[in-house]
């Protein structure tokens, strides 16, 4: 943790970072949260709108997740640097991740470094230099048990357990496909493959969709078994396909399509505030008299927000990430 006083710039990011976790926190994260409650309200299975209800609840949790647990981040990491703190980053575009080793390196990442390092690195050099031969074997048991237990660090009930499960597999499976591909096509094969436009977009897609389809696991009951846990969110999946070839545009299913597109979009987009940010910075602060005007303006839009809990809930934001 580095001590050092900042800037009139940096002040002005440091701001404009505890506004922006605000707005994430205090407007999106709810948003998404009541666009899903609405959706699981209207749900039935008579319902031509079902298919459409049904993406809505299955992107929407991960979603309100990142907004909630994210903008807590930003507000943390811009606070302290208002102190004089610098804090590390703890996200990075998780659900633009290709892969699932590449989503765990994205997010959470303050835990996901300390298990890489005090998990898989140590367990891996460990059996390298006891089991040379068998080093890479020994590579797909250790990165499934380094993302199984990221998974149960959140909780030890079914849910957690199939979560961490999941990860596990993809993340071990991830690895398997890195090594055929080597196989296949050779170094410059592979990094020809990796470049590619077209299969790059369709690993973030898939991931995004596994990623989303781990997160059903959270919504259990605690008292089901590992297996009941699994099954429930493969029948959520598959109940989707269906609902989906009979959908009729009525003016519930428009609304519900233009809810899913503006929350993918909204994610998709959601971290590029801060590089706006960034890039607007250089013009507002050419003179010196827009830093205080611009400082002062972040924080009646915060006083706001902070009236708004206030007002409307009587008690502060919950930390969704803090019950796991």
């Amino acid at each position: 943790m580095d001590l050092q006083p900042p800037e009139a710039r940096e002040s002005w990011l440091a701001w404009n970072r505890v506004l922006t976790g605000m707005i994430k926190m205090r407007v999106l994260a709810p948003l998404v949260l009541y666009a899903s409650k609405l959706a699981r309200s209207g749900m039935d299975a008579s319902d031509p709108n079902l298919g459409w209800y049904s993406l809505l609840v299955f992107y929407a949790y991960p979603v309100q997740l990142y907004f909630n647990f994210s903008g807590y981040t930003d507000a943390a990491i811009g606070s302290a640097r208002l102190l004089g703190f610098k804090l590390p980053e703890n996200f990075n575009r998780p659900y633009l991740a290709r892969n699932v080793l590449d989503f765990w390196n994205r997010w959470h990442m303050s835990l996901t470094h300390w298990i890489r390092d005090y998990v898989f690195m140590a367990s891996y050099k460990a059996a390298a230099t006891k089991y040379p031969r068998w080093a890479r074997s020994w590579s797909y048991g250790l990165l499934f048990l380094a993302l199984f237990i990221t998974g149960i660090w959140h909780g030890t009930t079914s849910g957690f357990i199939v979560f961490g499960v999941l990860n596990g597999i993809g993340a071990a499976a991830n690895r398997a496909y890195g090594d055929v591909l080597k196989a296949v096509l050779g170094r410059s094969g592979v990094e020809r493959y990796l470049g590619n436009r077209l299969i790059r977009c369709l690993a973030i897609v898939a991931t995004f969709h596994y990623v989303c389809f781990c997160h059903l696991a959270f919504s259990a009951d605690p008292n089901w078994s590992a297996w009941v846990v699994f099954t429930d969110a493969a029948q959520q999946v598959m109940q989707i396909v269906p609902a989906l070839a009979r959908l009729h545009w009525t003016a519930a299913g428009l609304a519900a399509a233009v809810a899913v597109s503006l929350l993918l979009a909204g994610l998709w987009k959601a971290d590029s505030l801060g590089l706006i940010a960034a890039r607007l910075s250089a013009w507002l602060i050419r003179g010196t008299l827009r830093v205080p005007a611009i400082v002062c303006i972040q924080i009646v839009v915060m006083t706001l927000l902070f009236f708004l809990d206030w007002t409307v809930e009587q008690a502060p934001p919950r930390v969704v990430y803090m019950r796991f």
